[in-house]
Protein backbone atom coordinates (compact mmCIF):
# COMPACT_ATOMS: atom_id res chain seq x y z
CA UNK A 1 0.00 0.00 0.00
CA UNK A 2 1.32 3.46 -0.84
CA UNK A 3 1.13 6.42 1.51
CA UNK A 4 1.75 6.64 5.24
CA UNK A 5 -0.13 4.39 7.65
CA UNK A 6 -2.12 6.09 10.40
CA UNK A 7 -4.09 4.54 13.26
CA UNK A 8 -6.88 6.90 14.37
CA UNK A 9 -8.93 6.95 17.56
CA UNK A 10 -11.44 9.72 16.90
CA UNK A 11 -12.80 10.24 20.40
CA UNK A 12 -15.51 12.51 21.74
CA UNK A 13 -12.97 14.56 23.68
CA UNK A 14 -9.60 13.56 22.20
CA UNK A 15 -8.16 12.77 18.77
CA UNK A 16 -5.36 10.23 19.10
CA UNK A 17 -3.27 8.94 16.22
CA UNK A 18 -0.33 6.67 15.56
CA UNK A 19 1.79 7.71 12.60
CA UNK A 20 3.96 5.08 10.96
CA UNK A 21 7.56 5.58 12.04
CA UNK A 22 6.74 8.00 14.87
CA UNK A 23 7.85 7.24 18.42
CA UNK A 24 5.07 9.08 20.21
CA UNK A 25 1.30 9.03 19.86
CA UNK A 26 -0.20 12.25 18.52
CA UNK A 27 -2.93 13.51 20.85
CA UNK A 28 -5.08 16.65 20.66
CA UNK A 29 -8.55 17.67 21.91
CA UNK A 30 -11.36 17.06 19.38
CA UNK A 31 -12.17 20.77 19.22
CA UNK A 32 -11.96 23.26 16.39
CA UNK A 33 -12.33 27.06 16.29
CA UNK A 34 -13.77 28.66 13.15
CA UNK A 35 -14.09 32.33 12.21
CA UNK A 36 -17.79 33.02 11.72
CA UNK A 37 -17.43 35.55 8.91
CA UNK A 38 -14.85 33.80 6.73
CA UNK A 39 -15.51 30.18 7.73
CA UNK A 40 -11.77 29.55 7.99
CA UNK A 41 -10.07 27.62 10.77
CA UNK A 42 -8.76 29.87 13.54
CA UNK A 43 -7.33 27.13 15.72
CA UNK A 44 -7.61 23.42 16.39
CA UNK A 45 -6.89 21.00 19.22
CA UNK A 46 -5.38 22.38 22.43
CA UNK A 47 -5.47 25.99 21.26
CA UNK A 48 -9.17 25.74 20.38
CA UNK A 49 -9.92 23.93 23.66
CA UNK A 50 -8.34 26.79 25.62
CA UNK A 51 -10.80 29.14 23.89
CA UNK A 52 -13.82 27.01 24.87
CA UNK A 53 -16.44 29.24 26.60
CA UNK A 54 -13.96 32.14 26.61
CA UNK A 55 -13.86 33.20 22.96
CA UNK A 56 -15.40 36.38 21.50
CA UNK A 57 -18.45 36.18 19.26
CA UNK A 58 -16.36 36.24 16.09
CA UNK A 59 -15.46 32.57 16.62
CA UNK A 60 -17.43 29.34 16.68
CA UNK A 61 -15.83 26.81 19.03
CA UNK A 62 -17.15 23.39 18.00
CA UNK A 63 -16.86 19.88 19.43
CA UNK A 64 -18.12 17.85 16.43
CA UNK A 65 -18.60 14.61 18.40
CA UNK A 66 -20.95 13.83 21.26
CA UNK A 67 -21.63 10.52 22.97
CA UNK A 68 -19.22 8.77 20.61
CA UNK A 69 -21.16 9.91 17.52
CA UNK A 70 -20.45 12.54 14.90
CA UNK A 71 -23.04 15.30 15.35
CA UNK A 72 -21.51 17.78 12.90
CA UNK A 73 -20.25 15.90 9.84
CA UNK A 74 -18.82 18.90 7.96
CA UNK A 75 -16.86 20.21 10.95
CA UNK A 76 -15.62 16.71 11.84
CA UNK A 77 -14.39 16.28 8.27
CA UNK A 78 -12.66 19.66 8.37
CA UNK A 79 -11.01 18.78 11.70
CA UNK A 80 -9.85 15.37 10.44
CA UNK A 81 -8.51 16.87 7.22
CA UNK A 82 -6.46 19.41 9.21
CA UNK A 83 -5.04 16.71 11.49
CA UNK A 84 -4.20 14.49 8.48
CA UNK A 85 -2.40 17.37 6.75
CA UNK A 86 -0.40 17.99 9.93
CA UNK A 87 0.54 14.33 10.29
CA UNK A 88 1.36 13.69 6.63
CA UNK A 89 3.13 17.01 6.00
CA UNK A 90 3.71 17.30 2.26
CA UNK A 91 3.43 13.64 1.31
CA UNK A 92 2.12 13.04 -2.22
CA UNK A 93 0.08 9.89 -1.55
CA UNK A 94 -2.98 9.79 0.64
CA UNK A 95 -2.59 7.88 3.92
CA UNK A 96 -3.82 4.39 4.72
CA UNK A 97 -5.99 4.65 7.84
CA UNK A 98 -7.10 2.11 10.43
CA UNK A 99 -9.80 3.57 12.68
CA UNK A 100 -12.22 2.31 15.31
CA UNK A 101 -16.01 2.14 15.34
CA UNK A 102 -18.50 1.62 18.20
CA UNK A 103 -19.98 -1.80 18.89
CA UNK A 104 -23.36 -2.45 17.31
CA UNK A 105 -22.91 0.08 14.51
CA UNK A 106 -25.31 -0.32 11.57
CA UNK A 107 -24.17 -0.83 7.97
CA UNK A 108 -25.41 2.69 7.14
CA UNK A 109 -23.50 4.22 10.05
CA UNK A 110 -20.37 2.31 9.09
CA UNK A 111 -20.62 3.59 5.52
CA UNK A 112 -21.03 7.18 6.78
CA UNK A 113 -17.94 6.76 8.97
CA UNK A 114 -15.91 5.40 6.06
CA UNK A 115 -16.97 8.35 3.89
CA UNK A 116 -16.00 10.76 6.67
CA UNK A 117 -12.40 9.53 6.70
CA UNK A 118 -12.15 9.24 2.92
CA UNK A 119 -13.57 12.72 2.31
CA UNK A 120 -11.16 14.07 4.95
CA UNK A 121 -8.18 12.89 2.92
CA UNK A 122 -7.62 9.19 3.62
CA UNK A 123 -6.78 7.04 0.59
CA UNK A 124 -8.12 3.79 2.06
CA UNK A 125 -9.74 3.00 5.39
CA UNK A 126 -10.27 -0.07 7.56
CA UNK A 127 -12.69 0.09 10.51
CA UNK A 128 -12.23 -2.13 13.58
CA UNK A 129 -14.60 -2.45 16.57
CA UNK A 130 -13.31 -0.18 19.32
CA UNK A 131 -13.25 -2.86 22.01
CA UNK A 132 -11.33 -5.23 19.71
CA UNK A 133 -8.73 -2.53 19.04
CA UNK A 134 -8.49 -1.95 22.81
CA UNK A 135 -7.98 -5.69 23.37
CA UNK A 136 -5.16 -5.78 20.82
CA UNK A 137 -3.62 -2.70 22.44
CA UNK A 138 -3.87 -4.32 25.87
CA UNK A 139 -1.81 -7.26 24.63
CA UNK A 140 -4.61 -9.82 24.58
CA UNK A 141 -3.60 -12.90 22.57
CA UNK A 142 -6.35 -13.20 20.00
CA UNK A 143 -5.35 -16.27 17.98
CA UNK A 144 -6.53 -18.77 20.62
CA UNK A 145 -10.06 -19.87 21.57
CA UNK A 146 -10.00 -18.04 24.90
CA UNK A 147 -12.62 -15.51 25.98
CA UNK A 148 -11.60 -12.09 27.30
CA UNK A 149 -13.89 -9.25 28.34
CA UNK A 150 -12.70 -5.74 27.51
CA UNK A 151 -14.49 -2.61 28.75
CA UNK A 152 -13.25 0.55 27.03
CA UNK A 153 -14.64 3.69 28.69
CA UNK A 154 -14.02 6.98 26.94
CA UNK A 155 -15.53 10.43 27.17
CA UNK A 156 -18.67 9.60 25.19
CA UNK A 157 -19.20 5.84 25.23
CA UNK A 158 -18.41 2.64 27.07
CA UNK A 159 -17.70 -0.20 24.64
CA UNK A 160 -18.08 -3.63 26.23
CA UNK A 161 -17.11 -6.80 24.40
CA UNK A 162 -16.11 -10.40 24.81
CA UNK A 163 -13.37 -11.20 22.30
CA UNK A 164 -12.06 -14.59 21.24
CA UNK A 165 -9.96 -15.82 18.31
CA UNK A 166 -9.55 -12.34 16.90
CA UNK A 167 -13.20 -11.30 16.82
CA UNK A 168 -16.03 -10.17 19.10
CA UNK A 169 -18.41 -12.85 20.38
CA UNK A 170 -20.71 -10.50 22.33
CA UNK A 171 -20.63 -6.70 22.40
CA UNK A 172 -22.54 -3.64 23.48
CA UNK A 173 -21.93 0.10 23.32
CA UNK A 174 -23.62 2.43 25.81
CA UNK A 175 -23.81 6.22 25.59
CA UNK A 176 -21.92 6.81 28.79
CA UNK A 177 -18.46 8.09 29.63
CA UNK A 178 -16.46 10.84 31.26
CA UNK A 179 -18.55 13.64 29.72
CA UNK A 180 -21.73 12.36 31.37
CA UNK A 181 -19.94 12.21 34.72
CA UNK A 182 -19.02 15.88 34.23
CA UNK A 183 -22.66 16.73 33.49
CA UNK A 184 -23.78 14.88 36.63
CA UNK A 185 -21.37 16.99 38.71
CA UNK A 186 -22.68 20.20 37.07
CA UNK A 187 -26.30 19.22 37.83
CA UNK A 188 -25.51 18.22 41.42
CA UNK A 189 -23.79 21.53 42.24
CA UNK A 190 -26.56 23.56 40.63
CA UNK A 191 -29.24 21.79 42.69
CA UNK A 192 -27.41 21.31 45.99
CA UNK A 193 -25.01 24.28 46.11
CA UNK A 194 -26.91 26.79 43.95
CA UNK A 195 -23.76 27.17 41.87
CA UNK A 196 -23.31 27.06 38.10
CA UNK A 197 -20.01 25.72 36.77
CA UNK A 198 -18.73 24.89 33.29
CA UNK A 199 -17.47 21.65 31.78
CA UNK A 200 -13.82 22.46 32.47
CA UNK A 201 -14.42 23.06 36.18
CA UNK A 202 -16.51 19.89 36.42
CA UNK A 203 -13.72 17.89 34.81
CA UNK A 204 -11.17 19.36 37.25
CA UNK A 205 -13.35 18.42 40.23
CA UNK A 206 -13.82 14.93 38.79
CA UNK A 207 -10.05 14.46 38.48
CA UNK A 208 -9.41 15.87 41.97
CA UNK A 209 -12.20 14.25 43.97
CA UNK A 210 -14.31 11.70 42.12
CA UNK A 211 -14.20 8.03 42.96
CA UNK A 212 -16.29 4.93 42.40
CA UNK A 213 -15.72 3.86 46.00
CA UNK A 214 -15.27 5.73 49.27
CA UNK A 215 -11.74 6.89 50.10
CA UNK A 216 -10.13 6.07 53.43
CA UNK A 217 -10.04 9.78 54.27
CA UNK A 218 -12.47 12.45 53.17
CA UNK A 219 -10.99 15.14 50.91
CA UNK A 220 -12.44 18.40 49.63
CA UNK A 221 -11.69 21.17 47.17
CA UNK A 222 -12.54 24.85 46.86
CA UNK A 223 -13.58 26.04 43.42
CA UNK A 224 -15.29 29.00 41.79
CA UNK A 225 -18.59 29.24 39.97
CA UNK A 226 -21.55 31.53 39.43
CA UNK A 227 -24.40 31.89 41.89
CA UNK A 228 -27.83 30.81 40.61
CA UNK A 229 -29.41 33.51 42.78
CA UNK A 230 -27.72 36.69 41.57
CA UNK A 231 -25.35 35.50 38.82
CA UNK A 232 -22.29 36.77 40.67
CA UNK A 233 -18.98 34.87 41.08
CA UNK A 234 -18.85 32.72 44.20
CA UNK A 235 -16.40 30.36 45.88
CA UNK A 236 -17.69 27.04 47.14
CA UNK A 237 -16.36 23.93 48.83
CA UNK A 238 -17.32 20.42 47.78
CA UNK A 239 -16.24 17.06 49.20
CA UNK A 240 -15.26 13.83 47.49
CA UNK A 241 -18.29 12.19 49.08
CA UNK A 242 -20.61 14.65 47.36
CA UNK A 243 -18.93 14.17 43.97
CA UNK A 244 -19.17 10.40 44.41
CA UNK A 245 -22.88 10.76 45.12
CA UNK A 246 -23.30 12.90 42.00
CA UNK A 247 -21.77 10.28 39.70
CA UNK A 248 -23.07 7.16 41.47
CA UNK A 249 -26.03 6.57 39.14
CA UNK A 250 -23.88 6.87 36.03
CA UNK A 251 -21.28 4.43 37.31
CA UNK A 252 -23.99 1.94 38.21
CA UNK A 253 -25.31 2.12 34.64
CA UNK A 254 -21.90 0.97 33.36
CA UNK A 255 -21.87 -1.91 35.85
CA UNK A 256 -25.37 -2.97 34.77
CA UNK A 257 -24.32 -2.85 31.09
CA UNK A 258 -21.34 -5.11 31.88
CA UNK A 259 -23.66 -7.53 33.67
CA UNK A 260 -26.00 -7.61 30.68
CA UNK A 261 -23.12 -8.60 28.38
CA UNK A 262 -21.96 -11.27 30.83
CA UNK A 263 -25.51 -12.69 30.96
CA UNK A 264 -25.52 -13.22 27.18
CA UNK A 265 -21.98 -14.64 27.04
CA UNK A 266 -21.69 -18.38 26.23
CA UNK A 267 -20.81 -20.46 29.34
CA UNK A 268 -17.37 -21.59 28.12
CA UNK A 269 -16.30 -18.02 27.37
CA UNK A 270 -17.76 -16.86 30.69
CA UNK A 271 -15.58 -19.43 32.45
CA UNK A 272 -12.50 -17.96 30.75
CA UNK A 273 -13.46 -14.44 31.84
CA UNK A 274 -13.99 -15.56 35.44
CA UNK A 275 -10.46 -17.01 35.42
CA UNK A 276 -8.77 -14.18 33.54
CA UNK A 277 -10.69 -11.15 34.85
CA UNK A 278 -12.19 -8.10 33.13
CA UNK A 279 -9.83 -5.71 31.35
CA UNK A 280 -10.57 -1.98 31.69
CA UNK A 281 -9.23 0.59 29.24
CA UNK A 282 -10.07 4.11 28.11
CA UNK A 283 -9.36 7.39 29.89
CA UNK A 284 -12.39 7.17 32.21
CA UNK A 285 -11.28 3.75 33.48
CA UNK A 286 -8.66 5.59 35.56
CA UNK A 287 -11.37 6.88 37.90
CA UNK A 288 -10.41 6.11 41.49
CA UNK A 289 -11.74 2.70 42.57
CA UNK A 290 -13.73 1.95 39.41
CA UNK A 291 -12.11 -1.48 39.06
CA UNK A 292 -13.15 -2.25 42.64
CA UNK A 293 -16.78 -1.25 41.98
CA UNK A 294 -16.96 -3.43 38.84
CA UNK A 295 -15.38 -6.31 40.75
CA UNK A 296 -18.02 -5.92 43.47
CA UNK A 297 -20.89 -5.87 40.94
CA UNK A 298 -19.71 -8.80 38.82
CA UNK A 299 -17.76 -10.92 41.34
CA UNK A 300 -15.03 -11.03 38.68
CA UNK A 301 -11.67 -9.35 39.23
CA UNK A 302 -11.29 -6.19 37.12
CA UNK A 303 -7.94 -4.76 36.09
CA UNK A 304 -7.05 -1.37 34.61
CA UNK A 305 -4.31 -1.83 32.02
CA UNK A 306 -1.18 0.26 31.80
CA UNK A 307 -1.68 3.45 29.76
CA UNK A 308 -5.45 2.89 29.34
CA UNK A 309 -6.04 6.14 27.43
CA UNK A 310 -3.96 4.95 24.48
CA UNK A 311 -5.08 1.30 24.36
CA UNK A 312 -7.24 1.72 21.24
CA UNK A 313 -4.68 3.61 19.18
CA UNK A 314 -1.95 1.15 20.23
CA UNK A 315 -4.19 -1.68 19.03
CA UNK A 316 -4.68 0.06 15.70
CA UNK A 317 -0.92 0.43 15.42
CA UNK A 318 -0.46 -3.33 15.88
CA UNK A 319 -3.23 -4.03 13.36
CA UNK A 320 -1.58 -1.80 10.76
CA UNK A 321 1.65 -3.72 11.24
CA UNK A 322 -0.14 -7.02 10.68
CA UNK A 323 -2.46 -6.62 7.70
CA UNK A 324 -2.48 -10.41 7.31
CA UNK A 325 -4.37 -10.63 10.61
CA UNK A 326 -6.91 -8.05 9.41
CA UNK A 327 -7.51 -10.00 6.20
CA UNK A 328 -7.92 -13.29 8.08
CA UNK A 329 -10.55 -11.71 10.34
CA UNK A 330 -12.52 -10.28 7.42
CA UNK A 331 -11.46 -6.64 7.78
CA UNK A 332 -10.43 -4.88 4.60
CA UNK A 333 -9.22 -1.46 3.50
CA UNK A 334 -11.84 0.35 1.46
CA UNK A 335 -11.60 3.22 -0.99
CA UNK A 336 -14.35 5.56 -2.13
CA UNK A 337 -14.99 3.25 -5.09
CA UNK A 338 -15.67 0.34 -2.72
CA UNK A 339 -18.52 2.10 -0.90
Amino acid sequence: MVGLKIGVDLGTSMFRAYLEGAREIFSEPSVISIEKESGTIASIGSEAYDMLYKSPDVYNIVKPLKGGSVINYDIAQLMLNTFFEHLCKNKVFKPTVAACMPAGITALEERALLKLYLNAGAGRVCLLPQSLAAAIGAGVILDKPFGTMVVDIGAGTADIAVVTMGSTAVSRSVKFGGDLLDKSIIDYLRINHSVIIGEKTAEQLKLQLAGAVKRNEEIAAVSKGKSTEDGMPVYFEVTAGEINLAIKEGLESICKAILSVLETTPPELLKDIAENGIILSGNASRLFGLHLLITEYTSIKSIVIEDPSNAVVKGLRKALRNTKYLKEQGYSFKTMEDI
